[in-house]
């Protein structure tokens, strides 16, 4: 992908991950910040009121549709899912394949989007331990699919969310000269 950056723009074939869908909110937020003369910090704090419904509903459909589940699991495991449509669960473990189917003010903006961002990306790096590893880049000699390191790219990726919300919560905006208004920060 980094050596075709155009695919990135190629949604239908794969969909857009978290990370990509919130590059876009944040961009579109910017736009609409600016345009409608709007403290960003305070739109991002309205906006990510609705992000945990929204994720729920994601992992829902997810589910659902029997994707984006964990790694295979031993038989042992009373909570385990086994989805029959998981190729890897074929090949770890043929009898694995049986299984059953299963508003307020704030003293900063930025302040909720800011620990939404931290605690998003805390959750997610700590998930990615028991993901099923992309197929992009799971291999024979990368069984895990990592990217950087240790790391797979949903933990690279996160780490980045992680710094922009200990960016938001820990960077103050300048405030603006007499009669020029406050600025994101008030």
């Amino acid at each position: 992908m980094l050596l075709r950056p155009i695919e990135l723009l190629q949604i239908w074939t794969g969909g857009l991950s978290f990370h990509g869908g919130l590059a876009g909110v944040v961009l579109a937020s910017v736009l609409f910040a600016r345009e409608h003369r709007v403290p960003w910090r305070r739109l991002a704090d309205g906006l990510v009121l609705s992000a945990p419904f929204a994720i729920l509903l994601v992992r829902c459909a997810n589910f659902v549709n029997a994707e984006l589940y964990g790694r295979v699991a031993p038989a042992w495991v009373p909570w385990a899912m086994r989805f029959p449509t998981d190729p890897a669960a074929a090949r770890v473990s043929p009898e694995l394949k049986d299984g059953p189917l299963v508003g307020g003010r704030l003293a900063r903006p930025g302040t909720l989007a800011g620990l939404f961002l931290l605690g998003y990306a805390a959750a997610r790096f700590l998930v990615e331990f028991t993901r099923q590893p992309d197929a992009q880049f799971a291999g024979p000699g990368n069984a895990l699919g990592t990217v950087f390191g240790p790391l797979s790219m949903g933990q690279v990726l996160s780490l980045g969310v992680a710094l922009r919300g200990v960016a938001l919560l820990w960077w103050r905006p300048r405030a603006r000269g007499p009669g020029g208004g406050a600025g994101d920060g008030s």
